[in-house]
């Protein structure tokens, strides 16, 4: 069941506020522009970022992943957990999350189970000690090209809203803009992966 009222009219995004929640969202953006604006180092944005996503979002874990070079998986770059318990994963660790693969494959955002049935292996990703029942993957694109996922999930079978996932597209999008400077100095390589960050 959702947690707020209905769904925002998809014309409406975060910019019409529905009460506190939609003004913390856009609070939230304005709040990772200034600190990319002010050339903060991007672990520190990225933690802001899932940080962020754990509070407005509700949820459990918030992750971070980007393709590896080979395009083949998702490579953990930062991760934020409500519970002090759940242990954060190894730098550079493989995020095994089916969803997240699913919303990267298809570069759109999926909500689950909304959006999308999942079987329950989907569910489980070896880095979370506790399967999520719920979750959101946002892909992030550059220049029209994939290059990674920003996960929210949680352990309830509350569903993300329509309003949660378009506050975590705006968020995604900052992740991109925060992490041009790296790719567009990699990309004179021919590279583009994870160990860029």
């Amino acid at each position: 069941m959702d947690r707020t009222a209905p769904d925002n009219n998809p014309q409406c995004g975060i910019l019409q506020p529905q009460g506190l929640s939609a003004t913390a969202w856009l609070e939230a953006v304005v709040d990772i522009s200034r600190q990319i604006a002010n050339l903060e180092a991007l672990p520190t944005v990225l933690q802001s970022i899932v940080r962020v996503t754990t509070e407005l979002a509700n949820a459990d874990v918030a992750i971070i992943a980007l393709l590896n070079q080979e395009q083949l998986q998702l490579v953990v770059r930062c991760f934020a957990a409500k519970q002090a318990s759940i242990q954060s994963p190894t730098a550079c660790e493989t995020l095994n999350f089916s969803m997240a693969m699913c919303a990267v494959e298809e570069e759109r955002t999926l909500r689950f189970p909304q959006d999308r049935q999942a079987a329950d292996a989907m569910w489980r990703c070896p880095m979370l000690v506790q399967p999520l029942q719920t979750a959101v993957a946002v892909p992030l694109t550059l220049d029209g090209t994939c290059i990674g996922v920003l996960v929210a999930g949680r352990h309830t079978s509350e569903h993300f809203t329509r309003r949660d996932a378009s506050g975590l597209e705006h968020l995604a999008h900052q992740t991109v803009i925060g992490s041009r400077r790296p790719f567009n100095r990699t990309r004179a390589y021919g590279t583009r992966s994870a160990r860029d960050f």
